[in-house]
């Protein structure tokens, strides 16, 4: 049984203990809550002793992430228990095989995200409190990268990643223009009803026996003015501060690309290093420091991975929605327009040719 479900568990109990504690974290910001902490105790009573001993939100969220490393200690202890001519001695060894790595495999990515947090965390820090040690990393990358762009030392590659990459700093560039864009339409909008407005006062300077048509004219303007602000408010809250909001999301990703590449410079460096040393002491130490160095790259690398894809999907998606919106907006404004302006009569210019000229 355990042989077969192997793949099973991994997948399901991955997720759950890689997100257990942003859960946890999550579930403190909800115990604030007075409100919630009622419907909570509620939903748990409601339970009933037959079904859960456990009365407390957060001892059940804990229950997979203990459930999955005990696991391999039945398993071991059933296996310490048999004997080898056992029938099913070798079943025993292989699902308790697949638990260990599960487990391990567990650990990792729990690790990676522990990374990621705490660059994410760190960011905006390191700008305000600048030692000399992380003066000196900066420096060396720079140089590092520098001898590389040369291609006077190897460089590692990830093509996936930097296809990944490519994508997130498409997505960006998209989703700019169309702040970019949306922004200059609302501006472009005001200015042509401005113009329309001046068009009015000049005239009412040279139509003034023509009433009527001012008159009709002027609720026109009226009429626009207003469809102008219902429209121009709709697509700011429906597509500009939506989009803004995405784009704000896409700093802890950039984040995290500039700092994988920060490792991967001081993975480079040290391999490097580790290559031309020739002294005992100082081999054991750039070993230490690689082998740190590369750690930190690959968990970084593939967690952005695994992460960038759906991001950059979800990313992909609302822009997608968010403009389609302004389209719908854009279209109904100009047939709202339109539709005004036809069932308008304009006011005809009260002098000749000649006058208008000597106007002019």
């Amino acid at each position: 049984v355990f042989v077969s479900f192997v793949p099973r568990l991994r997948e399901v109990y991955a997720v759950y203990c890689q997100n257990h504690d942003s859960a946890v974290a999550q579930l403190e910001k909800y115990m604030e809550s007075p409100e919630i902490v009622e419907k909570l105790k509620n939903c748990l009573f409601k339970s009933g002793k037959e079904e859960s001993l456990v009365w407390s939100l957060n001892s059940l969220l804990i229950k997979p992430v203990q459930r999955v490393l005990k696991y391999p200690l039945l398993l071991g202890k059933l296996v310490e228990l048999s004997s080898q001519s056992d029938a099913g001695y070798k079943h025993l060894l292989q699902a308790l095989e697949g638990l260990q790595t599960i487990a391990q495999d567990i650990n990792e990515l729990r690790r990676r995200k522990d990374i990621v947090e705490h660059y994410v965390n760190r960011e905006g820090k390191e700008d305000r409190k600048i030692s000399f040690r992380s003066l000196n990393k900066k420096v060396r990358r720079l140089k590092w990268s520098l001898v590389q762009k040369a291609g006077f030392r190897a460089k590692t590659v990830d093509p996936k990643f930097e296809e990944e990459e490519q994508r997130v700093l498409f997505m960006e560039t998209l989703l700019t223009s169309l702040i970019k864009d949306t922004q200059s339409w609302m501006d472009e909008v005001q200015r042509v009803l401005r113009s329309k407005e001046s068009l009015y006062d000049s005239m009412s300077h040279y139509c003034v026996e023509d009433t009527a048509c001012l008159a009709d004219y002027k609720s026109c303007l009226k009429s626009m003015t207003t469809t102008c602000k219902e429209h121009t408010q709709r697509v700011e809250t429906r597509v500009l501060e939506p989009a803004q909001s995405l784009l704000a999301l896409f700093q802890n990703p950039l984040h995290l690309i500039a700092k994988r590449e920060d490792k991967r410079l001081d993975y480079d460096y040290f391999q490097s290093a580790l290559e031309h040393a020739e002294e005992p002491e100082k081999i054991k130490q750039l070993r230490e420091e690689c082998l740190q160095a590369k750690r930190n790259y690959e968990a970084l690398n593939a967690q952005l991975l695994e992460e960038l894809p759906h991001f950059t999907s979800k990313a992909a998606s609302l822009s997608t929605h968010l403009l389609k919106l302004l389209l719908q907006e854009q279209l109904s404004y100009n047939e709202s327009i339109s539709q005004l302006l036809m069932a308008t009569t304009f006011p005809s210019a009260g002098f000749d040719a000649e006058e208008g000229a000597e106007g002019g």
